[in-house]
């Protein structure tokens, strides 16, 4: 973009020496929104570093896809190379290119088929476990589905609790570990304080687990077993004809453990919430799942079908995208809309933020499945990610959640405890606090049984700003 020149506007309110950082960190959502009222580059401070918060979707298509090599992957994806090594989470260049193309097989729609009953096993495993009135802190049940899933589409078994568990707990302070390690000096993470203790403890964690289970998979033969793993380890370039070595191997399964599993927890609770605060909303779809389903077990072929579902988690994914904090770096110096940036600045941008931007969105911060009834510009609306970084498991993602939701929903009805305040995590990803719900048991109800208890909806629209 060649119009003249001139400084970007710079965001008040910084504080000596540390900047903006307080605000990132204690109220990341509204501060990153707070930065859309001043244009589409805005210069704060993170401590002594100036950085660019890019508001604007045409600038942030040109930054992802349009002019896609004038940019590295910047602070946050170098941070993230020392959790889970060289996937293609957080790799760039030839080697991105290369690693992409020898994935792609494993996202195929005839793999995603296959892929489909070891989801529909782990559902039906988990919502035959819950009894009715039970009261569960549903992260923790979504999350072990997920990880438990994903792992079955791996690697064709089932991981024991004990391996869930630990690799929850190693990818929840992992994820805490890179986002201080992005926004703090370098000289924090080399300092021996127990939060760089506990973060290089479950890095080792991760890692001894993927190699565990990845020396199982080969102790049980190298034939194709229809699973994720296969598909990677029968992958080769078709230029070269080579394929992933073992280091590249380990990379991607930690990714895809990583970014796999958090992305679908996560939007799954926050939906669960809205629909626990919207009953109506909740209605539709349980009816929907009634009359696509009629009493037998969902299939892959009922996804289709499945459309408002598939709106609400649309929506879930608009309104609470998943990673709310991303990065990029300039390689040259850049002029956007006039503003000058330089070479080697530090870029960051909100997907979340721009997609609660009422001037993109009508009545942006309500929950609204059935906008997605129109059009909508897909330069707008990126819960993936666009251009050659675009997650490559959207797919996969999206079929995991809706069969998800239409065996939990044939079955069960989630109802929230009374009173409780939705909070985000100190997160790369928007991962919400403790959220207690009782299980009622949809088979029970108008049979004497306690149905759904009284809970008043609060507005779809409040306090999101907040979050």
């Amino acid at each position: 973009m060649t119009t003249a020149a001139h400084p970007p506007a710079r965001a008040p309110g910084a504080l000596p020496w540390v900047g903006h950082l307080p605000f990132l960190v204690k109220t990341p959502m509204a501060f990153m929104q707070s930065m859309r009222r001043h244009g589409d580059v805005v210069r704060i401070q993170l401590g002594p570093t100036p950085v660019y918060v890019i508001n604007s979707p045409e600038l942030i298509d040109i930054m992802l896809v349009k002019q896609g090599d004038d940019f590295k992957r910047g602070r946050l994806f170098e941070m993230a190379r020392h959790m889970w090594g060289n996937g293609l989470i957080s790799t760039e260049g030839d080697f991105h290119l290369a690693q992409r193309r020898l994935a792609q097989p494993a996202f195929h729609p005839d793999r995603l088929r296959s892929y489909s009953r070891f989801m529909l096993a782990e559902a039906d495993a988990t919502v035959s476990s819950w009894q009715h009135g039970q009261v569960v802190d549903i992260r923790s049940p979504l999350h072990h589905l997920t990880c438990s899933s994903l792992t079955r589409s791996l690697f064709s078994y089932s991981i024991d609790d004990d391996q869930v568990s630990e690799i929850t707990r190693s990818m929840a302070t992992m994820l805490k570990g890179v986002l201080v390690r992005t926004l703090a000096p370098d000289a924090i993470g080399r300092l021996p304080l127990p939060g760089n203790r506990d973060f290089n403890r479950s890095k080792a964690s991760l890692q001894r687990i993927v190699q565990e289970i990845i020396a199982d998979y080969v102790r049980r033969g190298d034939e194709d077993s229809g699973d994720l793993l296969s598909a990677l380890v029968a992958a080769k370039d078709q230029d070269t004809g080579s394929t992933m070595s073992s280091e590249q191997l380990h990379d991607e399964v930690k990714t895809l453990l990583i970014a796999g599993t958090e992305t679908a927890t996560t939007t799954l609770c926050w939906l669960f919430y809205e629909l626990d605060r919207n009953p109506h909303l909740y209605a539709r779809h349980l009816a929907e799942v009634d009359a696509v389903l009629d009493g037998r077990p969902v299939e892959v072929d009922d996804i289709p079908k499945l459309e408002f579902t598939a709106d609400l988690i649309n929506e879930t994914l608009r309104l609470y995208t998943p990673n709310w904090l991303l990065m990029r770096e300039t390689k040259k110096p850049i002029t956007f809309k006039g503003v000058e940036i330089p070479a080697g600045a530090e870029l960051i941008y909100s997907l979340t933020a721009m997609h609660r931007d009422e001037a993109l969105f009508e009545d942006a911060l309500a929950f609204n499945p059935d906008r997605w009834q129109k059009k909508t510009d897909k330069t707008k609306c990126l819960p993936f990610g666009a251009g050659r970084h675009k997650c490559i498991g959207d797919r996969f993602a999206t079929m995991e959640m809706i069969l998800f939701m239409a065996s939990i929903s044939a079955r069960w009805r989630l109802v929230g405890l009374p009173g409780q305040k939705m909070r985000v995590h100190r997160s790369p990803a928007l991962v919400p606090s403790r959220q207690r719900m009782i299980t009622v048991d949809r088979g029970l109800i108008g049979q004497g049984a306690q149905g759904r208890p009284t809970t008043t909806a609060c507005p779809a629209h409040k306090g999101r700003d907040q979050l």
